[in-house]
């Protein structure tokens, strides 16, 4: 097979091979405006083709794979059995399926945003430029060494081997009806694919031409007829389907520089590229007008025209150059020149333009001079007048150009700001050190008057020729210089005015504010207000210029136009092909916009701003319920607790990226629109209720709506909310109120009876403690001391009795007393019984870290009086009683006496047949047994019989008292 350089022909779209400069004319013009897209992202990489899916999805095939990009987003689609990353070649069939080939003789298919390998050709039949089409019949055309046609499935439905191998493109069934065609390489023959039959046909020339295996046609669809050009001799034919014939066309060579070319048909233009840097495109064959070589800074990779009308050039290593409209020029070349910083049209000379380095330029007709190079600071100040021979302009001094004798005067030393004019001889300065009027007098002679009554900083200056009042902007705010050169000042709501921009028209003066919008003034009063809105917010504006009712503003946003009532009519950004929005400056003049930015200068037909702004497009891209992903078409009902829903809507869109804002509302929860930028494109509700819900949104594109489009869903009553859990609910708690009050009512009859029994037993205790033994012996005791004369001990001891009976008595009703006062009972207590069993009793209170807590009263005593009662009352010798407390979680008391032991005192109490015990048992027994329930713990006591040598020595209880802190 023949072919052309088969890395450029791999590494780009197989249309046409064509690299052209047409014979004829000549006539010079600037390249479209543009802007480059995915300059970052495509850094290093190479573009070979480009197209959009049915979603309006771009698709990228690149030397490192397939990027898609979603106007948000690029995503690597990755496939698991491609062989090389080199794509090239995408088609789409009517169903959106998109088809594309790579270097290894491997074809793939995305669908449903899934790349999988379709095809494979083997090594005899594979070519190093597959060519794919889609055939009527909306199958998949491959044409190598040989022609292979699938169904959308995959399933080969023809396999076809030429009887000669074959060259070129295709000229696809869209103008030839029904039919698909090559031209072999090296003869008058075409191959012919019509109603799912091959067949072979001869063609004719109307001119001599020897055919050799490098005459290698192409064909090309143009204005709605069909082209061929010859590679070897670039000729350029046209071609009669019904007759089969080649006719030669007039300038219809195409010379190149470039070996190997390519031609794209796109859009109703013709576009040549080649080897070589930049691109040619021309409207029409048969009469061409080429225009000049242009983005030569570029290698041209593909030419792709998407929905909205952009010519999308792909580039290697540079991003893809969008270019929305190829009516609008492209930045204006001033080689060897700093930034434009000021731009002023005059009638006789064209467009003045001041740069950052000091130079004055003017431009007309694609040429520019220089006025004036002496500067030492940027020129922001350029102004003319149309019946006034001079320019007034300030380099670093205000100065004065001849237009007739281009002679420069410098007028005066200071920063200029503004110039007006009062007649064609008078004019007045605003400057940085106040106002002065000037008079031409002749040839460059000026007089300058100093207005003394405005020597301040100014900014602007206005003319009402009306009212013979001038307007200046100063550091203190808006003044008025009347016809008898007084000064007043213009205020707005009694608050002084400072403004950004004047500008006399219609008989009104218009003074752009920061914070109050555009002011009409009339007669130093303030008669009306223009607030300027971009996406529904106010805007500031800096410079405008009032044209037919509408006025173009520069604002920190850009350029933008609006009508007299302040609503935006356009922005001039990157949907009519400016690069930038930072604007530095910008005049009109013939219906043509002068716009200096960040990039450069370029200008702008007013007419284009005719053209009807483009409608977008609003689609949901992704709904998230609970941060999974769900099909909005049938997934319209969620469980209670799927209340996170978050919408992902998209605009397709290249150009009106900052143009469309998105304008959405969920009924249901929103009472009124809310509006989002165009990157913030993803709507979170957080936390939503149950209940039906229609979620609203259409996008915006500068006063143009898009269709509305809607997804309603549910979010299922939550089982709590339904009428059998609620009168459950209901139930169970009338149940627990019956159930808390019925626990409440024997809670308190428990505590009732508690009381009662603690109080029993506390009676018990206090006559167990004053029972009549004890009364007779200490009353004896006394009567003993008395008789004996020992009045001093015996009011001692009657002291002692009756302080035991009174803390008896005061301790009886308390639950709890502190522990100190127990102790001290307890010692009242022993010393009377000392006294009865005189000198041979002993006992010690022991107790370490028992601070600040409190015990029930009177539980401790009854034990004291058992061990002496009991245990030493019948002992012989030395009578020993220890008493020991210890803190933990509760208060243990040991008592330990050295007695005769339990089973000792047992025998003596059968033999005297006694029924008195020291104090009932039952009822300290049911006392602890009462505190234990109360207090919820193991309280209570036990005794521990003692033995010497199998001799019992003595008895020691234990005690588990309840405590409570202090603190």
């Amino acid at each position: 097979m023949v072919g052309v350089n088969s890395i450029i022909r791999i590494a780009i779209k197989q249309l046409l091979l064509c690299f052209v400069v047409l014979f004829g004319s000549t006539s010079q013009s600037q390249q479209p405006a543009y802007f480059l897209h995915g300059e970052n992202q495509f850094e290093g990489v190479h573009i070979y083709d480009v197209i959009q899916d049915n979603q309006l999805n771009y698709w990228i095939a690149t030397n490192e794979g397939i990027i898609k990009y979603d106007s948000y987003a690029y995503i690597e689609i990755s496939c698991a059995k491609m062989k090389g990353t080199s794509v090239f070649n995408f088609v789409k069939n009517v169903d959106g399926t998109i088809y594309c080939a790579n270097l290894n003789n491997q074809i793939f298919q995305i669908k449903n945003d899934t790349c999988s390998l379709f095809f494979e050709l083997s090594e005899e039949d594979g070519a190093s430029d597959i060519s794919l089409l889609i055939t009527p019949e909306n199958n998949l055309w491959i044409g190598a060494r040989k022609i292979f046609i699938l169904n959308n499935n995959g399933d080969l439905l023809t396999e076809y081997k030429p009887p000669n191998d074959y060259f070129g493109s295709s000229l696809a069934y869209r103008t030839v009806k029904d039919k698909v065609i090559f031209i072999f390489s090296g003869t008058p023959l075409l191959l012919i694919y019509e109603n799912e039959k091959f067949s072979i046909d001869s063609i004719s020339f109307d001119n001599k031409i020897v055919f050799d295996p490098e005459n290698i046609f192409n064909f090309i669809q143009l204005d709605g007829k069909n082209y061929a050009l010859e590679k070897q001799t670039k000729s350029l034919y046209s071609f009669d389907e019904g007759e089969l014939k080649f006719r030669l066309l007039p300038k219809n060579k195409i010379p190149s520089n470039s070996e190997s070319v390519r031609m794209y048909s796109e859009n109703g233009h013709l576009w040549i590229a080649g080897t070589l840097p930049g691109i040619f495109y021309i409207q029409t064959i048969e009469t061409p007008n080429i225009s000049n070589h242009i983005y030569q800074n570029y290698f041209i990779s593909d030419v792709f025209v998407d929905n909205e009308g952009n010519t999308l050039l792909s580039t290697f290593d540079k991003g893809i150059i969008i270019i929305p409209n190829l009516q609008i020029p492209d930045l204006i070349n001033i080689e060897n020149h700093d930034q434009i910083v000021s731009i002023h049209n005059d009638a006789e000379l064209g467009v003045l333009m001041g740069t950052s380095t000091g130079n004055l330029l003017v431009y007309q007709d694609y040429n520019y001079k220089i006025i004036s190079d002496k500067g030492i600071r940027s020129i922001v100040s350029i102004y003319s007048h149309p019946n006034f021979p001079f320019v007034i302009f300030d380099d670093g001094k205000v100065k004065a150009f001849n237009k007739k004798t281009n002679a420069i005067n410098d007028i005066h030393t200071g920063s200029l700001k503004d110039v007006v004019h009062t007649n064609d001889s008078t004019f007045y300065l605003a400057t940085n050190y106040g106002v002065y009027k000037f008079y031409w007098l002749h040839d460059n002679e000026f007089k300058k008057e100093e207005i003394q009554s405005l020597q301040q900083r100014t900014y602007g200056i206005e003319y009402d020729s009306i009212n013979d009042h001038i307007y200046i902007s100063t550091a203190n705010g808006l003044r008025l210089l009347d016809a008898n050169k007084t000064v007043h000042s213009v205020v707005y709501k009694e608050e002084q005015i400072y403004a950004n921009h004047l500008l006399f028209n219609a008989s009104k003066l218009f003074c752009a504010t920061k914070e109050n919008g555009i002011l009409i003034i009339e007669k130093g009063e303030v008669t009306g207000q223009i607030l300027p809105k971009l996406n529904n917010e106010y805007i500031e504006i800096v410079k405008f210029i009032i044209h037919r009712e509408t006025i173009f503003a520069k604002t920190k946003k850009g350029l933008v136009q609006f009508d007299i009532n302040g609503n935006t009519v356009r922005q001039i950004n990157k949907a009519l092909g400016f690069s930038s929005n930072r604007i530095i400056d910008f005049d009109l003049s013939d219906n043509i916009l002068w716009i200096s930015h960040s990039d450069g200068i370029q200008k702008l037909s007013l007419d284009l701003l005719k053209i009807k702004i483009d409608q977008p497009i609003i689609k949901i891209a992704k709904i998230e319920v609970n941060g999974k992903n769900i099909n909005p078409e049938t997934e319209t009902k969620f469980k209670s607790n799927e209340r996170k829903i978050v919408f992902t809507v998209g605009s397709p869109t290249l150009k009106n990226r900052e143009n469309i804002t998105y304008h959405f509302r969920l009924i249901g929860y929103d009472n009124q629109w809310n509006i989002n930028q165009y990157d913030n494109h993803v709507i979170t509700y957080n936390a939503l209720s149950h209940g039906d819900y229609v979620f609203t949104v259409k996008a915006e594109n500068q006063g143009v709506f898009s269709e509305t489009i809607s997804y309603a869903f549910r979010i299922k009553t939550p089982y709590y909310y339904a009428w059998w859990f609620t009168t459950s609910w209901l139930l169970l708690f009338v149940l627990i109120v019956m159930l808390i009050y019925w626990r409440t009512l024997k809670s308190q009859q428990k505590k009732l009876n508690y009381i009662n029994e603690l109080n029993g037993s506390k009676l018990t205790a206090i006559q167990s403690q004053m029972n009549p033994h004890f009364i007779f012996n200490s009353l004896n005791s006394i009567q003993d001391l008395i008789l004996k004369g020992d009045v001093e001990n015996s009011y001692s001891y009657i002291s002692t009795f009756s302080d035991l009976v009174r803390r008896t008595l005061n301790y009886s009703d308390k639950e709890f007393i502190d522990f100190e006062q127990e102790i001290k009972l307890i010692e009242l207590y022993l010393s009377l019984e000392k006294l009865r069993f005189k000198k041979d009793f002993n006992y010690v209170i022991a107790y370490e870290n028992c601070q600040d807590i409190m015990i029930p009263p009177m539980l401790i005593q009854p034990f004291i009086e058992n061990a002496l009662v009991h245990g030493l009352l019948h002992q012989t010798g030395t009578k020993k009683l220890d008493i020991k407390f210890t803190l933990t979680d509760y208060l243990t008391c040991t008592i330990t006496d050295n007695g005769i032991g339990r089973a000792a005192a047992k025998e003596i109490k059968l033999r005297q047949q006694k029924q008195y015990d020291s104090f009932s048992v039952q009822a300290i027994k049911k006392r602890f047994e009462i505190l234990g329930n109360h207090f919820n713990d193991q309280l209570g006591y036990h005794y521990e019989d003692l033995y010497e040598n199998d001799i019992s020595c003595g008895t020691r209880v234990t005690l588990r008292i309840p405590i409570k802190h202090k603190f």
